[in-house]
C-alpha cells in the first residue's frame, strides 16, 4: 500500500482566523469546542429517540486552547505565531516546529469548519 504524501501546509500571515463553532472554558482553563455529530436526518432522528446530544465536545490541549482564544477575527496568522512564541516558545527546540505544528492545527480547525480563514 502507498503511503499518502504528506503536504506543507502554508498559511499566508495577513489572514485573519475567525472562530464559527461554538465553544466553552472548563474549570481548568482548557478550551472545550462544540462538534456535531451527525448532519443527516437518521442521525439526528436517532439523537432525539435516545435523548442523546448530537454534539460532541472536543477538549483543546493548552496549545490549541491558547491558538482557539487569539481567533478572535481581528489577529492575523502573523501576530497569533509571534504572541505563541513569546507565550510557549520555549517548549519547542526548533521555532519551525512550533509554526509547522501551528499551521497543521489551523488546517484540522478549517477543515472541520471551526475556523474560517479571511483577508484581514
Amino acid at each position: 500500500m502507498k503511503r499518502k504524501r504528506r503536504t506543507e501546509i502554508d498559511i499566508p500571515g495577513d489572514m485573519t482566523p475567525v472562530r464559527t463553532a461554538r465553544w466553552e472554558e472548563n474549570e481548568d482553563g482548557h478550551v472545550q469546542v462544540r462538534m456535531q455529530k451527525f448532519e443527516g436526518r437518521l442521525g439526528q432522528w436517532l439523537c432525539r429517540v435516545l435523548h442523546k446530544p448530537n454534539y460532541a465536545m472536543v477538549r483543546l490541549d493548552d496549545l490549541g486552547s491558547f491558538i482557539w482564544r487569539q481567533c478572535d477575527g481581528c489577529t492575523t496568522v502573523d501576530d497569533i505565531l509571534t504572541a505563541l512564541d513569546e507565550e510557549m516558545g520555549d517548549r519547542f527546540e526548533v521555532e519551525e516546529e512550533l509554526e509547522k505544528r501551528t499551521f497543521y492545527f489551523f488546517h484540522m480547525l478549517r477543515t472541520r469548519g471551526f475556523i474560517n480563514l479571511e483577508k484581514k
